[in-house]
């Protein structure tokens, strides 16, 4: 099975750990969609409660892609340019402030 994976990576204030986590949390939802959730300190070694540099949350997901659109992906992730479009891909941009893709 081919695949693409995808990594959402934010922020998080105004939550913290008490006691310390340096090693985080992590959640698995049951529902088996794939998804991973982890939550840890932005800087585990100075500030393992979070309290002062905040968080940071990562999502974790796979997609089954074919191998026109892992060949798009591997493109722009080694390359940084976008040479074709695969059929079957479709890409986000914005117009007037609103996301719509093509």
């Amino acid at each position: 099975m081919t695949a693409i994976d995808f990594v959402l990576v934010i922020g998080v204030e105004g939550l913290h750990f008490h006691p310390e986590r340096p090693e985080g949390i992590e959640f698995i939802p049951c529902n088996n969609e794939g998804l991973r959730f982890v939550l840890l300190p932005t800087d585990p070694d100075l500030d393992a409660s979070g309290h002062r540099n905040g968080l940071t949350c990562k999502v974790y997901k796979s997609y089954t892609a074919t191998k026109d659109q892992v060949s798009f992906v591997d493109s722009y992730n080694t390359k940084g340019i976008l040479s074709r479009v695969a059929s079957g891909v479709h890409l986000p941009f914005k117009q007037g402030g609103l996301n719509t893709y093509c």
